[in-house]
């Protein structure tokens, strides 16, 4: 970008997870209690999808300040099946899983990036964190200990997690090669005690003419 120039984008990704597993007493939940409930299988599908909004703002001719601001949709759907395969509905309130959609703003992330370039080979970084705005939920694992219907779901960590990433590339003649990587780390639990997991990720591009 050139200096005191914004640019805006958005981006927008989705995906959707099957997730299948057996489940049996005293897990499926209360009704344990009250009578002695048979194995059965849950058959859950999940769909993911975000509208991310991305400003960046060149402070100077090497230095920008980027905003990124997501939405997030998430929708599940479940099939209680017998261990035979055999569908049924329950005839109790399933603590785990249930048919929902929701919708809501994910964690902002604020950061500075940076570029050198010396000759054929270019390096960009990125430092920053998120920001604790996205709706976060009870510890779905000790809630799911006592018994107690829990959310699965985050929209946010509930913590300032800060992050770094490094690219780099490499331009030989009409190609180029891209190796980038990102760490979030999550430093410690929110106010619900929750600790969310730290993420990595990384990627190798090869770029040339068609």
């Amino acid at each position: 970008l050139a200096e005191r120039k914004l640019s805006a984008m958005l981006s927008l990704t989705g995906t959707a997870v099957r997730v299948v597993h057996p489940s049996h007493c005293p897990d499926i939940g209360p009704i344990c209690a009250v009578r002695d409930e048979p194995p059965q299988q849950h058959d859950q599908t999940i769909w993911i999808g975000e509208l991310r909004a991305i400003f960046e703002y060149a402070l100077t001719e090497r230095f920008t300040a980027e905003l990124q601001l997501p939405v997030r949709a998430n929708a599940t759907t479940i099939r209680f099946l017998r261990e035979d395969g055999t569908p049924f509905e329950p005839d109790y309130e399933n603590i785990h899983h249930r048919n929902e959609t929701l919708l809501g703003i994910g964690d902002p992330w604020v950061s500075i990036k940076t570029a050198w370039t010396f000759g054929r080979f270019t390096l960009r970084g990125q430092g920053g964190s998120t920001v604790p705005v996205g709706r976060t939920e009870v510890d779905p694992f000790e809630l799911g200990r006592q018994g107690k219907p829990h959310q699965h779901i985050q929209f946010g960590t509930g913590t300032f997690d800060p992050f770094v990433g490094l690219e780099a590339e490499l331009k030989l003649g009409d190609y180029r090669v891209i190796g980038s990587g990102r760490a979030q780390l999550v430093l410690g639990p929110n106010a619900f005690g929750y600790q969310a997991g730290n993420r990595y990720s990384g990627s190798l591009l090869g770029e040339g003419p068609a």
